[in-house]
């Protein structure tokens, strides 16, 4: 019972380190990794950090497992009240994709994006994906980070003009923009 008390308290405490380093290394080389489920990751990851913490802690009388214990106790219920209020509060932001245009050899894929953020006012974004490379991995995907060429004030994504000149240039509202440049 106490090798899988411990391999439970382990795996939870993986799953919370892998996911954040694993994020900023890939952002660090360019990627960016979108998670399809977070608030189920995270939720699963503080459950077993919590139950693993549990039955250690009722099984070892050292100090060092106590204080082990605690913690992750701890770290499990502010990482369960952080899914919580997330899941709570996501719902007071909207965000839509108004137009795609995918550029004429389809390497790149320009997005209009509209994002209502209800009595704070909004923007009108204009990003710019790359196309060449995409791995899903079932429950996240790692892309390559999107270029933001344009912000502008909300509302205005509806009647945009947005036209590819070339793979490498697209002109949003009469203004061109060098993908190479940015």
């Amino acid at each position: 019972m106490k090798r899988a008390a411990r391999g439970i308290w382990l795996t939870g405490a993986a799953l919370l380190a892998v996911y954040p380093i694993g994020a900023l290394a890939l952002w660090a080389a360019g990627y960016k990794m979108e998670m399809r489920f977070p608030q189920f990751y995270l939720g699963a990851a503080a459950f077993l950090l919590v139950l693993g913490a549990v039955l250690t802690r009722m099984e070892s009388q050292t100090r060092l497992c106590k204080a082990a214990a605690i913690f992750s106790v701890v770290a499990g219920i502010l990482v369960g009240l952080f899914v919580g209020l997330t899941t709570l509060f996501s719902n007071f932001g909207h965000t839509e994709v108004l137009k795609t245009l995918v550029s004429p050899s389809e390497t790149f894929e320009a997005r209009v994006i509209d994002v209502d953020q209800g009595a704070l006012g909004g923007n009108t974004l204009v990003d710019v994906r790359d196309c060449r490379f995409s791995l899903d991995m079932g429950f996240c995907v790692i892309r390559r980070r999107d270029r933001r060429v344009y912000t502008g004030p909300w509302g205005e994504g509806e009647k945009m003009k947005i036209v590819w000149c070339g793979d490498e240039t697209l002109i949003v509202g009469g203004h061109a923009y060098q993908l190479d440049e940015i």
